[in-house]
């Protein structure tokens, strides 16, 4: 039997290619659309055969699915005896929970993805306790939700795309940027309410860059928008110390810094592990360090990608500054992390422990390297090549 999900998400992504009046003429009616006018010099309708109705005869009845066909508000199902498939009273039956995924269907073919959402939350509430399922029940009520789910991360990435393009253009209303706001926050709102946990990663970033958004509309003056100052919030980087390795723990700063990054994004590995597998030389430069990122990064579907860049020294500032982390290699060998630039000093993560600040100078493992504080000058010294800086820099994955 060949997969169902492929099938389905294929076809999703087919009726979403679809004209809008393809979508909202009458998807789930049984019998021919009527389309009046059927040429200029004739007043007799035109009619298109509609035969992929994702509904049977009898579910038509259904109110519900009779609700979009007659183009009123959706309206919930709550079976009652009356309606085929119905449950004995204070029950839910299998013909119930396939209703509800045909439902599912049929909003997200007519473009009502609020309607669709709605209905997800329906169907959670009856595959609480319907009875007589089978595991084609399950797999399509997993399929319907994942559909929704996948339509909404959608929703927020075209969204988000639209509002940095809005804040970048001068000539833009700060009124159409505050309904693009308003619209965004609905849908994050809705993949909190949908599935916090697998999305927590992605909801934080996008979150953290709405809030620097929303600050800058607050801060313009009129109704002329600017664009957000580049004081973006710091994600939250855990933090490996090299003396905690039981592995090569005087010769792999590279493969905890890599740990950091990856564990900032949910990872739950240790730099010990990357050591066993893959030795202290893979991530020692920063396009091995990348391809070592991107290889978790990429089984486990984090929203960003590394790349090894040499970063001209003035750009490493401003990028710092953006609370764009980075993983740096000094010029005597030692690897660590850069999360910010005030001006004066960088934030650093050092798994080698509290550097004295001298070139090359020593580390104090005994004292966390943790969110400590390099002065502008002493850090360049030992990072700045010809005026730039090996790194390795994090984009979202493409």
């Amino acid at each position: 039997m060949m997969p169902r999900t492929p099938i389905v998400l294929g076809l999703l992504v087919l009726f979403a290619a679809l004209p809008l009046t393809t979508l909202t003429a009458g998807p789930f009616d049984d019998e021919p659309l009527t389309i009046s006018g059927g040429s200029s010099n004739d007043d007799t309708p035109a009619t298109v055969e509609v035969s992929d109705s994702p509904f049977t005869e009898d579910e038509l009845n259904i109110r519900g699915i009779e609700d979009i066909n007659s183009g009123n508000a959706p309206t919930p199902i709550q079976p009652t005896p009356n309606q085929p498939g119905s449950a004995p009273a204070g029950g839910v039956t299998a013909k119930d929970v396939q209703t509800s995924v045909k439902l599912i269907e049929g909003y997200l073919q007519a473009g009502d993805l609020d309607a669709a959402v709605r209905q997800v939350k329906t169907l959670r509430e009856q595959m609480k306790t319907a009875t007589g399922l089978s595991q084609i029940d399950r797999w399509d009520q997993d399929v319907a939700e994942k559909q929704v789910i996948v339509q909404v991360v959608s929703r927020i990435i075209s969204g988000m795309a639209k509002l940095e393009s809005q804040a970048r253009d001068p000539a833009a209303n700060k009124a159409a940027m505050t309904a693009t706001l308003t619209d965004l926050q609905h849908w994050i709102t809705i993949l909190a309410d949908l599935d916090a946990k697998t999305y927590a990663s992605f909801l934080k970033i996008i979150k953290a860059r709405l809030e620097q958004i929303k600050a800058a509309l607050q801060n313009q003056g009129g109704t002329t928008p600017v664009a957000p100052t580049p004081t973006a919030p710091k994600l939250e980087i855990p933090y490996f110390p090299q003396s905690k390795n039981a592995l090569y723990s005087n010769r792999s700063s590279q493969n905890c810094c890599v740990a950091m990054m990856l564990a900032t994004f949910g990872w739950k590995g240790t730099p010990d592990y990357l050591s066993e597998w893959w030795g202290t030389g893979q991530a020692q430069s920063p396009n091995g360090a990348a391809e070592l990122f991107n290889n978790y990064a990429s089984k486990e579907k984090m929203p960003v990608r590394a790349a090894g860049e040499a970063v001209k020294v003035a750009d490493f500032e401003s990028r710092l500054k953006n609370g764009e982390p980075m993983i740096v290699f000094t010029t005597s060998g030692h690897v660590l992390v850069v999360t910010g630039f005030d001006g004066k000093a960088f934030d650093v993560m050092d798994p080698g422990g509290q550097w004295d600040q001298k070139n090359p100078g020593t580390r104090d493992s005994k004292v966390s390297g943790a969110h400590l504080k390099y002065g502008r000058d002493a850090l360049e010294a030992v990072l700045n090549r010809n005026g730039e800086v090996s790194a390795v820099t994090f984009d979202k994955a493409r």
